[in-house]
C-alpha cells in the first residue's frame, strides 16, 4: 500500500507517493528528554507507519506512581521495569510492519541498573530481543543529548544532565555489546535531524 514519504518538508509539503524504502521496522532511541517522541511522531506522520509509543510512560500513568517514588522502592521498581520490557516487546510482537517503535526494549534495560535489582533478568532476555535490532529491514535512529534540549517531559520534573549522559552511555554500550549498528543523530537542532532523517 502506498505509504507517505516527505518531499520539500522545510516548506511544510508531505506528498503521497509509493514509498520504497526498504524498512520493515524502525526504532527511535535514547534517554529521556532528547527529543525521541518528537521525531517519532514526525517520521511516523511522513511514512504512515504502524506507531508504538513508549511503554514505560504508559506504565506510570497506569500504576499511579512516580519516578521519584519508585526510586526508593527497589523491590516495586524491578517490578515496573520487568512489566516494562514485558509489555514493550509483546506490543511490538503484535504489530503488522512496516512499524515506527518510539524506544527499543533495550532502552529500558539502559534504566535498570541504578535503581532495581533485576539487570540479570533483563539482560539475559536483552540477547535474544536484540535479534531483531540486527535484522537487514530494521532501521535504529538513536538520538543523543544535549544540555539544550534538557526540559521537563511531563514524567520529570527536572530531568538531570548527569542521569541522561549515564543512560546514554549504557545504551551506546548495549548497542555495541549486542552488535546494533544505530544511527547516531547527534545535532540538538530538529531540523539537521529532519533532514539526516528524510
Amino acid at each position: 500500500s502506498p505509504r507517505w514519504r516527505a518531499t520539500g518538508w522545510l516548506r511544510g509539503s508531505v506528498k503521497r507517493v509509493v514509498d520504497p524504502r526498504p524498512w520493515d521496522r524502525i526504532y527511535v532511541a535514547g534517554a529521556h528528554s532528547v527529543g525521541k517522541t518528537t521525531l517519532a511522531r514526525w517520521v511516523q506522520r511522513v511514512t504512515g507507519y504502524h506507531y508504538m509509543a513508549e511503554w514505560p510512560r504508559r506504565l506510570i500513568a497506569e500504576w499511579e506512581v512516580s519516578l521519584d517514588t519508585m526510586r526508593v522502592d527497589v523491590a516495586r521498581t524491578g517490578e515496573f521495569q520487568l512489566e516494562a520490557y514485558r509489555r514493550h516487546v509483546e506490543c511490538e510482537d503484535a504489530l503488522e510492519t512496516p512499524y515506527l517503535a518510539d524506544r527499543t526494549a533495550l532502552d529500558v534495560v539502559a534504566y535498570t541498573g541504578r535503581h532495581t535489582l533485576v539487570v540479570p533478568q533483563l539482560v539475559a532476555a536483552a540477547a535474544d530481543y536484540s535479534a531483531r535490532l540486527r535484522e537487514p529491514r530494521t532501521l535504529v535512529l538513536f538520538v543523543r543529548p544535549h544540555p539544550s534540549l534538557l526540559a521537563a517531559d511531563g514524567v520529570r520534573e527536572s530531568p538531570s544532565w548527569d542521569e541522561v549522559v549515564r543512560v546514554d552511555a549504557v545504551l551506546e554500550f548495549l548497542f555495541a555489546y549486542h552488535g546494533v549498528s544505530p544511527v547516531s543523530l547527534d545535532s540538538p537542532s530538529m531540523v539537521t535531524r529532519l533532514r539526516t532523517v528524510g
